[in-house]
């Protein structure tokens, strides 16, 4: 497979699309089954469908997400009837889709690496191929947010504003990312030099990014709180799970780059990873074994594969778990991203921290914006990697299916 797509980029990419949408087509249509939290949404959605506009007790976010789901079946469907399971998936994902369209132009805006293959990389990601055509927040979260990035990029601020509001009214997590996309600009400007002068310039252009935390800030005080529903199971605190996770999962998925960026690199980068990045990993190995991070009652529930996994990590197999720990730290400074990416990392920290849930949907915005900002590794690493995706995400969802488990 890797010599087949290192042989047709741009001719591959239209194909294994079409792949990932005929799997995705056949998710949508294989039952009436909803997978955990789309019960909830499709409640939500058959709701206002019907023309109820008061929500679920249940449902943690501003229904934003349900309700522009709920007006296309409207448009679709003529009113007629109540959409079914499928049909709200289908218009469900088609805005999934549009993320990939937004990636790619993303790519092409920041030139970094080959757009063709960066998408496939995006589109075929393990952690996300599966919730392409469910009825989640998380895929069309990301497409409006990937929007409100490509707009800041064309400079278009007032637009990228207002895509980064409607962010806000599907995923009330969004305001972090917000808040990464509004500073984007200054630091790829200015750098991480800190002058009144600069500020001032910046705001003065960037200055309609404001209303946007004034009505997430008036929200939070209205609410008593980020999430509407279920509040006892999301209480806000400091949490090292989905930290050690993530550098896990980057570890694991990112394997092939590490392994052709290492063999390839400068006798400076191989000391600065054996004299700093080492021993950084290390250290944060050593505190899972010494202070492994308490679970969620939620990570106790057998039928999530994450669950299953995270058992075996806390438990026999803790000395593998540390090792993508270390892996997955030499892998962030292996991606090599240039000086105004860097800016991203706190974001990333500040994103994990709060949920005591180890929920690897907490993790999809850094990861998206890893394969945008990372440099393209070897031709043959990028190929490797793009096949491992393909494998993994199909392999994933076919013995999920059959093993009626969940990410």
């Amino acid at each position: 497979m890797t010599d087949f797509i290192s042989r047709h980029r741009k001719e591959i990419f239209f194909p294994l699309l079409t792949l990932a949408l005929f799997v995705w087509v056949g998710i949508i249509f294989l039952g009436n089954k909803t997978y955990v939290d789309e019960a909830t949404h499709c409640r939500q959605i058959q709701r206002f469908f019907k023309g109820n506009y008061s929500m679920i007790d249940d449902l943690t976010t501003i229904p934003g997400y349900h309700a522009v789901i709920a007006t296309s079946a409207t448009i679709l469907f003529h009113g007629e009837k109540q959409p079914s399971l499928q049909e709200v998936r289908m218009v469900s994902l088609f805005f999934s889709i549009l993320s990939i369209v937004v990636f790619f132009r993303i790519s092409k805006t920041l030139r970094i690496g080959n757009p063709w293959m960066r998408t496939l990389q995006y589109a075929f990601f393990p952690v996300t191929f599966l919730y392409f055509p469910l009825v989640y927040t998380d895929l069309f979260s990301i497409f409006l947010l990937l929007t409100a990035f490509l707009l800041s990029l064309k400079k278009k601020y007032l637009a990228s504003a207002l895509v980064s509001l409607s962010c806000v009214l599907v995923r009330q997590d969004s305001i972090l990312w917000i808040a990464f996309i509004w500073l984007f600009p200054y630091v790829s400007e200015f750098g991480y030099t800190v002058s009144t002068k600069h500020i001032m310039a910046f705001l003065k252009k960037t200055f309609w990014y404001a209303p946007v935390f004034l009505f997430f800030i008036a929200f939070v005080w209205q609410n008593g709180g980020i999430a509407i529903g279920d509040k006892e199971s999301h209480v806000f605190g400091l949490y090292a799970g989905n930290v050690y996770f993530f550098l896990a999962l980057t570890g694991l998925l990112f394997l092939p780059i590490i392994v052709a960026t290492v063999k390839n690199a400068t006798d400076a980068a191989r000391k600065r990873f054996l004299t700093i990045v080492l021993p950084i990993g290390a250290a944060l190995g050593l505190s899972f074994v010494l202070l492994p991070p308490v679970l969620h009652k939620y990570n106790l529930d057998a039928h999530f594969l994450r669950n299953l996994a995270l058992g075996q990590a806390y438990g026999d197999y803790r000395w593998l778990y540390v090792l993508m720990i270390v892996i997955g730290i030499g892998t962030l400074f292996f991606m090599d991203l240039k000086r105004e990416y860097l800016v991203i990392f706190p974001f990333i920290l500040a994103g994990a921290l709060p949920s005591l849930l180890i929920e690897q949907r907490y993790l999809i915005v850094p990861f998206v914006f890893l394969l945008l900002f990372r440099k393209d590794s070897t031709k043959k690493a990028e190929r490797l990697l793009t096949s491992a995706f393909i494998l993994i995400s199909l392999s994933l969802t076919f013995m999920l299916l059959r093993m009626d488990l969940f990410l």
